[in-house]
């Protein structure tokens, strides 16, 4: 998934919490690809807010 540098990005716990799931079940999401993980400029790894919405949509 590309992503460009304006979009909002949640980090796992945020997603989680956003979702209404611990922060594990997000980097499980993440590991099979159900949700995309963007690796930040620091390293670390994040979930783009409009796949998060995206995936509450198709989750209801």
């Amino acid at each position: 998934m590309d992503v460009n540098a304006t979009e909002e990005l949640l980090t796992p716990p945020q997603a989680g919490r956003a979702l209404g799931l611990d922060t594990y079940q997000v980097l499980l999401l993440m590991d099979t690809r159900d949700l995309p993980r963007v690796k930040g400029d620091d390293g670390l790894f994040y979930v783009p807010l409009l796949a998060v919405r995206a995936y509450a949509e198709s989750h209801r």
